[in-house]
């Protein structure tokens, strides 16, 4: 192979890693967190991929937590709203007894 061929051989590799990492990047642009980085190597593209596959692997581990965060929120709201509702029930009742006081009796 000579180096004109070589040249070409490199760049269509180039070329095929670049289009690789735009589709994962487009893909996770668009919310898709789930694609592969598959550009591996020792170049400086193999190196960009190793750092976007080590982004979206803390991105999804950071939208887990949130996840389960949010659930464990909703969880506590739910149970501070049945906690006011007894807490409204209780203060009325108390007000209601606090109100009425028998007739004084009659001279």
């Amino acid at each position: 192979m000579d180096a004109a061929e070589r040249e070409r051989q490199q760049a269509a590799d180039m070329l095929a890693k670049v289009d690789s990492l735009l589709a994962v990047v487009h893909a996770a642009a668009s919310g898709d967190l789930t694609r592969p980085v598959t550009v591996s190597g020792d170049d400086a593209l193999a190196r960009i991929g190793a750092a976007v596959k080590q982004l979206l692997d803390q991105l999804r581990r950071s939208m887990h937590a949130i996840g389960q965060h949010a659930t464990a929120l909703s969880g506590s709201a739910n149970e501070l709203g049945t906690v006011s509702t007894q807490m409204s029930a209780a203060a009325e009742e108390t007000s209601a007894q606090s109100t009425w006081s028998p007739r004084p009796p009659s001279r």
